[in-house]
């Protein structure tokens, strides 16, 4: 006679097998997180240490290396026997008197990009965030602050009415782990960064072709 199979039984032992697996994959996912968090952590230290070595490179082998004096290092001239230090400045015209005051005037550069909204118009300003259920850090579940800001600006008509509206990107970060930006993207625009918006340009191809104005 064939064995009996307790059905129950075997499908509590398959239950507890898929939640076994599943909290070991839980587990390795944080194991995970945690080692590119260390990951980042180790490459922000060796980027800051190649940093630091080139400056120090650059100090002594540098176009500038003959400024650079180390506490430890004296001055030859001052080993010979009667040098007056004053003398030296008045023979290589480093004296005070040797030198000539200039003044000019530049015109100022212009500021590069396009030019400013005016400020005298209205503004309707839009926060754009990410879901609320996104802002937590993946190393150590904290809630992510702001960091940063974005501002964004296009002109917006209504009819016999201009405002700008103003989008304002917020950056948000871990303040433990500063190695990931949280944004939300800006909504659809007709032009990528350009100024004007969907309702101006409606406005413009109507006056223009439908009403015969000039632009």
């Amino acid at each position: 006679m064939p064995p009996r199979y307790d059905l129950a039984s075997m499908n509590q032992e398959v239950k507890e097998i898929i939640q076994a697996f599943k909290n070991e994959n839980e587990s390795l996912k944080l194991e995970l997180e945690t080692l590119r968090c260390d990951r980042n952590d180790q490459q922000q230290k060796i980027e800051r240490l190649e940093e630091q070595l080139q400056s120090l490179l650059k100090k002594l082998y540098g176009r500038s290396s003959e400024k650079y004096h180390h506490p430890d290092q004296g001055d030859l001239l001052d080993l010979i026997d009667g040098f007056n230090p004053e003398e030296k400045e008045e023979s290589i015209g480093t004296s005070p008197s040797s030198y000539q005051k200039l003044t000019y005037q530049r015109k100022k550069p212009k500021p590069k990009g396009p030019k400013p909204l005016p400020e005298d118009l209205p503004r309707e300003i839009v926060y754009i965030d990410p879901p609320e259920a996104d802002r937590s850090c993946a190393c150590c579940n904290l809630p992510m602050v702001i960091v940063k800001e974005v501002i964004t600006e296009e002109l917006v008509y209504v009819p016999a009415k201009f405002f700008v509206k103003k989008y304002i990107q917020r950056h948000y970060a871990c303040e433990e782990h500063m190695n990931r930006l949280l944004v939300a993207p800006l909504p659809y625009r007709p032009i990528p960064k350009g100024r004007p918006s969907s309702s101006l340009l409606a406005f413009i191809l109507i006056s223009k072709y439908c009403d015969a104005l000039p632009l």
